[in-house]
């Protein structure tokens, strides 16, 4: 009897093993054609403007990637992670200077300044036009902590999901907000995020 439920033990954990197995196999299949995906300049999910010495850097953050990546905000409760991302389209802004943190290379009292801004104001600073005919704003946007360890600063913003996927072109806009970069515009085609969400 013991070795009867011995070997039905052994069958479910082989069993259990195998399928866990192919989950992750298919993980790692969806993850690398997601990447693929990403790394296609023609899909405009990367975009990089350079002014002067500084690099600010767009790119379209799918729900599926940030849950996998350390730049997920270590702020959430695990109850309302999902509520976090549910409806939502992120996307991240990267600044940098000589491939460092550029927040780090200024100033001390530019850099306090700059911290607040990042922290508190920066949707005031940025907009989304869709379509040419409306205008959302971020509901969210997160400053994301490096503490120097990192190639660049990173801000975290989320757009209403519905009002996204019902267009067919967006332009992020950014203005001036301190560092003297001007305003920078990025174009999206919404198709390519639709895409890079089925992917994902």
């Amino acid at each position: 009897m013991r070795r009867k439920k011995s070997i039905s033990l052994i069958i479910i954990c082989v069993v259990f093993s195998a399928l866990v197995g192919l989950y992750c196999r298919n993980c790692i299949h969806i993850e690398q054609a997601l990447l693929s995906y990403f790394k296609d300049p023609s899909n405009q999910l990367k975009q990089n403007h350079k002014i002067g010495d500084v690099n600010v850097e767009l790119r379209f953050e799918p729900s599926g990637l940030i849950n996998r990546s350390p730049i997920q905000p270590k702020n959430l409760q695990k109850n309302i992670e999902s509520k976090f991302y549910d409806n939502k389209y992120f996307f991240v802004l990267e600044f940098s200077c000589n491939n460092k943190e550029l927040l780090r290379q200024l100033p001390y009292d530019q850099y306090s300044e700059m911290v607040q801004v990042f922290s508190f104001r920066m949707s005031d600073y940025i907009e989304m036009a869709i379509d040419e005919s409306g205008t959302i704003y971020p509901i969210n946007c997160i400053f994301l902590q490096t503490y120097g360890m990192s190639n660049a600063n990173r801000l975290m913003i989320s757009f209403d999901g519905n009002r996204i996927e019902h267009s067919h072109h967006l332009k992020l806009f950014l203005r001036e907000f301190g560092l003297n970069i001007g305003n920078q515009i990025f174009e999206i085609d919404t198709d390519n995020l639709k895409n890079a969400k089925i992917i994902d």
